[in-house]
């Protein structure tokens, strides 16, 4: 065998030229919208930070938000914990209420002193007792309500309403006043100590329990009270031992049932329960009238005394929640320095990773092309009858090509190229013949 040692052996592939036009053109496309699309991916992958703030606002948690929006965008809030004895109001309060109870969840479950709150809607709790209590000597008239919101709240709590025709600053000392004064017969007037002793009231308890519907509307009623009391003022006896001892309490009934029913009705409102009975919203149209009353609801009930028309009988109040602050996870768009360095950096990064792991696979492409052999690119006559000898080769492209004699075998450049790239066997075979003809 011999071996034309006139011909050029390229070792490697050419380095002036390692990619063709096609391939060039696309790692030139990569490269520009690749760091594009990188830079977009990372606004929301490092653009923004995660804070913890307080919202009252528990179902804005859905909003989107662009690269461009510096308001918050919020993942998610956390339900607010109720305590035993905590207030709070609803979007629509007219009252304050405290939670007195948690019931418990299940009928053999002990009681809680805590329940969980995300924005449920309380027009299913409602009123279940009613209170009024007058204290004569303090000029003063409150009412209280208590309503039961059923699972999944399962939480009770008590509001209540007070009147005075006078500002209570304190209460005046009478120990050094002679009892010859002027101060201290005001005193006595106002305490009704001027009274008879066995008269001498010192506080009116009146409770009962309203009378509602079970089925929808849920229209209700304010019944005779259950409970109607007075205290006495000298030795807090009790004036009436029952509900038939309302006689010897000198006090106005039927304007007491006139405070309890627009206190109830008020106090359904502020639920957002349905308003069925026109007490506020229409006429008034209580139990027993009141010339006070009747001039405040001749023509408009008192939720809308500005003259707005009232809504059909049917038709519920604004969705009533509790106004509460909840803990809520946000995104915030760092400041524009911050920004425009944590976006560039990450962009960067991802761009020369994605980029070298492309051109080290282009290139392992390339190689496997013609031209791009790594070691002999030359063109041999091989035969096991006849000794190697050179084509007339010419050189086409990146690509030897050429005839053989007469006594030489064909043998096609690519053939053997693709024997040498798919097995070291045939490499060695030709190196041994190569070794035996003192050529290497």
């Amino acid at each position: 065998m011999e071996l034309n040692a006139d011909l050029p052996l390229p070792q490697a592939y050419p380095i002036t030229k390692p990619f063709s036009k096609t391939s060039g053109r696309f790692l030139l496309a990569f490269g520009i919208f690749g760091m594009a699309g990188f830079m977009v991916l990372n606004v929301f992958l490092v653009g923004y930070d995660i804070v913890t703030i307080t919202s009252t606002n528990y179902n804005t948690t859905s909003g989107r938000m662009g690269f461009w929006d510096t308001t918050n965008g919020h993942f998610g809030c956390q339900p607010h914990q109720f305590q035993l004895g905590d207030s709070f109001r609803t979007n629509i309060s007219a009252f304050s209420y405290s939670v007195f109870d948690v019931m418990p969840s299940t009928a053999d479950s002990t009681r809680g002193g805590a329940f969980s709150y995300a924005a449920n809607d309380l027009s299913s709790c409602d009123v279940s007792e009613y209170q009024i209590v007058v204290t004569p000597g303090d000029r003063l008239i409150t009412t209280s309500a208590s309503i039961q919101c059923p699972p999944p709240l399962n939480f009770q709590a008590v509001t209540s309403w007070s009147y005075s025709n006078h500002d209570i600053v304190g209460t005046l000392v009478v120990d050094a006043v002679r009892w010859e004064c002027r101060r201290r017969e005001l005193y006595k007037t106002t305490t009704n100590d001027g009274e008879v002793d066995s008269q001498e009231v010192y506080k009116v308890t009146a409770q009962g329990q309203p009378n509602c519907s079970t089925s929808a509307p849920f229209a209700c009623t304010i019944p005779v009270f259950s409970w109607y009391n007075a205290i006495g003022n000298t030795d807090l006896n009790i004036l009436g031992g029952d509900r038939n001892g309302a006689a010897s309490v000198l006090a106005d009934e039927n304007n007491l049932y006139n405070v309890v029913t627009m206190f109830f009705y008020a106090v359904r409102l502020d639920l957002s329960e349905l308003t069925l009975d026109p007490i506020l919203t229409h006429s008034y149209s209580g139990i027993y009238q009141h010339h006070i009353v009747q001039t405040i609801c001749r023509t408009q009930g008192i939720a809308y005394v500005n003259d707005t028309a009232p809504p059909p009988d049917t038709t519920r109040t604004s969705s009533s929640v509790i106004q509460i602050p909840y803990t809520c996870n946000v995104t915030r768009r760092k400041p524009n320095a911050s920004f425009a360095v944590s976006v560039i950096s990450a962009s960067l990064s991802m761009f020369l990773g994605a980029w070298g792991a492309l051109v080290a696979i282009l290139a392992a492409l390339a190689r496997r092309r013609p031209g791009g052999m790594s070691f002999f690119d030359l063109g041999f006559i091989f035969s096991e009858r006849t000794p190697f000898k050179p084509m007339s080769a010419t050189f086409n492209s990146g690509m030897w090509t050429g005839t053989v004699d007469s006594t030489g075998v064909w043998c096609p450049v690519r053939t053997i190229r693709s024997l040498a790239s798919r097995t070291t066997h045939t490499w060695a075979i030709l190196i041994n013949t190569m070794e035996r003809q003192g050529r290497l």
